[in-house]
């Protein structure tokens, strides 16, 4: 959980501060990464300021049980000096005077906080490019945080749905800006803070994925068992030890598995009585138990959200007339549960969608205030030219200026 120091600079940021803290802690296992800015910077979220020398700020954390320690890689660019200093501490903040810092987690860790599959399709290609077996680093940058900044004002206020903004946030920007590796840090984050959350990776996935047969509680709605049986799957891989302390408070029963709902039953029971043929229907008490938890605040992420703006890749089994591509994703059980964004039924929780470039997002953007939208901007840093540096894993291209691009931390 949050603590002292971090706990009040995570509850005082604002949508212009550079000082942000980044912490996380698993028994035995803690992360903390501190962003700092130098006082005399005046630059916004959007344009920052460059000098002659750059000092980029490598943080990476292991994961081990025996050494808790974060190690750091404090890279300084000049001239025409190369330099490497390399520190092991857990307490000290380091200063940059470009307030970026990069979080390195394990695959492990990945899998264990996220999911194996709880990842985009352009971000697993990336990694793969890096390094299968590397950890897996991505650039936290200002969007992240005042996401995060949000997540707490929601939680402080127990979730008390007082206005539109109270009930859900957007992430936008141009593809492959970043928005996927925002997500997966917030996922990360509220893991890491006992969280709840739930992760859909790729909205796409839901409107196409395995076929389809009429949903017995709404003829109406066609149920998708193969995706229901892979998302509860999923559901018990990395939440099972919180689903042990959820109970459930709502009445059903469902007759393939001859389960009947009891006080005295969990979320963990539920989900681990699906069956395939049956999985939709556990995966729509699932999503109504979600709505009722108080255990722990619920956060669902959805990436690529206005692919439920669109017609579904299905037809109409009820319309004979009707071709592919032609059911709208309201009809799909998956995508109705979890297509709500400001009349959601959390009772605990908050939703936070990111858009895609993919289909027009015309429609969703209409449905968010100003103040609801986070932007991702693409980044890049113009220097000099004719300037020689050293910065490990970037790839560059001679314009009027250099272009510096991150290759091994590229947001998609």
């Amino acid at each position: 959980m949050i603590t002292g120091a971090s706990k009040k600079a995570f509850m005082t940021l604002s949508s212009r501060s550079l000082s942000q803290y980044f912490s996380a802690a698993t028994t035995n296992q803690k992360l903390s990464i501190n962003r700092q800015s130098s006082s005399s910077s005046s630059s916004s979220s959007s344009s920052y300021s460059t000098s002659s020398s750059y000092s980029f700020l490598q943080q990476s954390t292991r994961f081990n049980n025996n050494d808790n320690s974060i190690y750091q890689r404090h890279f300084s660019t000049a001239a025409t000096v190369k330099e490497e200093t390399a520190t092991t501490t857990s307490e000290d903040s380091q200063n940059s005077s470009i307030p970026y810092q990069i979080l390195s987690i394990s695959k492990e860790q990945w899998d264990k906080c996220i999911g194996s599959d709880n990842i985009s399709k352009e971000l697993q290609s990336h990694f793969d490019r890096v390094g299968v077996n590397k950890d897996r680093s991505t650039l936290l940058r200002q969007p992240t945080f005042q996401v995060i900044e949000w997540l707490n004002r929601m939680k402080s206020q127990n979730f008390i749905k007082q206005s539109k903004s109270d009930y859900a946030m957007l992430v936008d920007g141009k593809k492959g800006s970043g928005k996927s590796v925002v997500l997966s840090q917030l996922a990360f984050w509220a893991k890491q803070q006992g969280w709840f959350v739930f992760y859909i990776p790729s909205c796409y996935k839901f409107i196409h994925t395995g076929t389809l047969s009429p949903f017995p509680e709404n003829p109406m709605l066609f149920e998708q068992n193969e995706l229901s049986t892979e998302v509860l799957n999923r559901m018990l891989t990395v939440n099972g030890e919180m689903m042990k302390k959820i109970n459930l408070k709502t009445k059903f029963r469902i007759q393939l598995n001859n389960f009947r709902s009891t006080p005295d039953k969990t979320l963990y029971d539920l989900a681990s009585s699906s069956l395939e043929e049956c999985s939709s229907e556990v995966l729509y008490h699932f999503k109504r138990e979600l709505d009722c938890v108080t255990e722990f605040p619920v956060l669902i992420l959805l990436d690529g959200y206005n692919h439920f703006d669109r017609v579904s890749e299905y037809g109409d089994m009820y319309d004979v007339g009707t071709n592919f591509y032609t059911l709208p994703t309201d009809r799909l059980l998956a995508s109705n549960l979890f297509k709500p964004l400001h009349n959601h039924t959390l009772s605990n929780g908050v939703v936070v969608a990111s858009s895609t470039d993919d289909v027009s997002k015309e429609q969703l953007l209409s449905e968010f205030e100003q103040d609801q939208t986070i932007a991702v901007n693409k980044m890049t840093f113009p220097i000099t030219r004719n300037r020689s540096i050293f910065i490990p894993n970037v790839k560059w291209k001679c314009q009027r200026f250099m272009e510096i691009r991150f290759v091994a931390l590229n947001p998609y």
